[in-house]
């Protein structure tokens, strides 16, 4: 099927440029900080010319304004536009929502009209007091997790109000909009019995719909095929691999019989989930790594773990498949789990780093 995360938006400021060339769009998420050892990850470790847009994850809604989370957001929300300084041509902004949040405040926010307008005069005056550049909207989803079918209406109209006032850039089916962003990666997970791959490039050989939906070709075919030309489009790449445990250390390939997510990485610490840098860890503990040759995917395999993840050549390809399509650029998620250390031996932000470098050729 379709995979991306929910409803989610970004409104730039109006008469803020667009960088030219691909977009390189990168997250950056709050919650990395507490993470121990070399898994740390704070605005100190970001690279102001790594990517085109960097996006604070998260801000909450506090009735119809915009909240911090974390107690020392705001000083990190300085630090973040400081790097403006060193790279003007930097745009940050400031993402609000995310999975944990659920639909409550969001459609408090745009069930009347009341509402509407307030937030939108709070919010701007909330970006424009910290210097962002604009505002991601990240509900994940209207119409689901408890958000009535009206939402969606009173979602468009929100939109509406926002839309006069900003330039906006939505992560949905819209041609006026201007670009979107794919999240063509949580296609497969441990929520399902069989492995399969984050991210797969293209469709495997021997699958049939709906499974040969959930790849990233098909899902940027499917919006070119609503008329959405392929230059508003961000492909999304993860930088994070989805695990499996094996039901048998015997049957290990793509849709083998899983039992349930592997062990959370020493540093990410969710089940079924790891990073960039924790897999290659796998690796280098004797982790076997096969490829996808189908998909233009790896995963790898240790005792009986599973893990389907993106590596070097895989985003390059991603890159490629971008560039050779028309497409507009990239989305990553995240920056805290790449390898932003180096400690894999292939320097620092590698992943991020090859698909910048793949644009550049």
């Amino acid at each position: 099927m379709l995979t991306y995360s929910g409803i989610i938006l970004l409104l730039v400021f109006s008469g803020i440029s667009l960088v030219t060339g691909k977009r390189l769009v990168c997250y950056y998420s709050n919650w990395a900080q507490y993470r121990v050892g070399l898994g740390r990850f704070t605005t100190d470790n970001v690279d102001p010319y790594l990517c085109t847009h960097v996006i604070y994850a998260y801000a909450k809604l506090n009735g119809n304004q915009l909240a911090p989370i974390e107690l020392n957001d705001e000083m990190y929300y300085q630090r973040m536009i400081n790097l403006k300084s060193r790279n003007p041509n930097l745009k940050v902004l400031l993402a609000v929502g995310g999975w944990g949040v659920g639909s409550k405040a969001f459609t408090k926010v745009s069930s009347q009209t009341s509402n509407r307008i307030e937030f939108t005069h709070n919010a701007i005056q909330y970006l424009r007091k910290h210097n962002f550049d604009g505002l991601d909207f990240h509900w994940m989803y209207p119409t689901s997790k408890g958000s009535p079918a009206g939402d969606k209406y009173d979602f468009a109209e929100l939109i509406a109000r926002l839309i006069s006032q900003l330039l906006l850039i939505f992560y949905i089916n819209d041609r006026n909009l201007d670009f979107i962003t794919m999240m063509t990666y949580d296609f497969h997970g441990a929520w399902e019995k069989n492995t399969g791959h984050n991210s797969p490039l293209f469709q495997r050989l021997n699958e049939k719909p709906p499974q040969s939906y959930s790849n990233v070709n098909w899902a940027a075919r499917y919006w070119t095929s609503k008329g959405i030309p392929p230059s508003k489009l961000n492909i999304g790449i993860p930088t994070f691999g989805r695990g499996f445990t094996l039901a048998s250390r015997m049957i290990y390939g793509p849709s083998a019989p899983a039992i349930g997510p592997s062990p959370g990485g020493i540093y990410t610490r969710e089940p079924g989930y790891l990073a960039y840098y924790e897999v290659c860890k796998l690796i280098q503990k004797g982790g076997h790594v096969y490829r996808m040759n189908d998909a233009q995917v790896p995963y790898v395999v240790i005792g009986n773990q599973w893990v389907g993840y993106d590596d070097i050549k895989s985003v390059i390809n991603k890159a490629n498949y971008v560039q050779i399509g028309g497409y507009g650029g990239v989305g990553v998620w995240t920056l805290a789990l790449d390898d932003f250390s180096g400690s894999c031996g292939s320097g620092k932000y590698p992943l991020i780093s090859a698909i910048k470098n793949a644009f550049r050729n």
